[in-house]
């Protein structure tokens, strides 16, 4: 297969997942759960024939996966502007960049929800999930040890140590439960979290 069929297959799988993820999120607004929703009506939601969807995603599992794929690198996108800072940030830059990781995956955190329930019984969504957290955790980690040479992290830090422990902490900006606060009480929270962040890590 040519490259230019395997990127137009790529792209037609992407639009695909798109119109059925808009689909689920349509349906769980509804109040109706992920394992409640039959691959028949996610498609007759979405507009969508049988073929297609299984010419695309063996299961549900394997949407789920595609899903869960797309929303996670966009939220490490963001992330990743905070590890290449080569400086100690101000707590205002910190905010920022938790702000638009927060409000890039709200949009989609009923969805993930069942991404993370599901991955107690699918080891390629469960491995998924381990990836991403080392992912976040060893730059962070590497993000901790630069500041330490350059002298603007705190030198008694294990940077292993502090980077998995920072990333379980900022798991409440996966919440859901932020979704139904209003943006200022929402970009509140962010804030005394990025506060916090700034104070354990970080020298003057």
């Amino acid at each position: 297969m040519s490259a230019y069929a395997t990127s137009g297959r790529d792209a037609r799988r992407a639009e695909t997942g798109e119109r059925l993820l808009r689909a689920m999120e349509s349906l769980l607004e509804e109040g109706t759960t992920f394992r409640g929703v039959s691959i028949q009506r996610l498609i007759d939601e979405a507009g969508l024939s049988r073929t297609l969807f299984y010419a695309y995603f063996r299961n549900k599992s394997d949407l789920l996966l595609h899903w869960a794929q797309q929303v996670m690198q966009a939220t490490a996108l963001d992330a990743d502007e905070w590890w290449a800072i080569d400086r100690a940030p101000a707590v205002a830059d910190l905010h920022r960049i938790l702000d638009e990781i927060v409000e890039g995956y709200l949009p989609h955190a009923r969805v993930m929800a069942a991404v993370f329930d599901a991955a107690e019984f699918d080891e390629e969504l469960r491995g998924l999930g381990n990836a991403m957290m080392g992912h976040y955790a060893g730059h962070l980690a590497t993000h901790i040890a630069a500041g330490q040479r350059a002298g603007w992290v705190d030198p008694a830090l294990d940077p292993d140590v502090a980077s998995r422990w920072l990333v379980l902490a900022l798991e409440p900006v996966h919440d859901e439960g932020l979704r139904t606060l209003p943006r200022e009480r929402r970009s509140t929270r962010l804030r005394a979290l990025a506060g916090a962040i700034h104070a354990t890590l970080y020298r003057a």
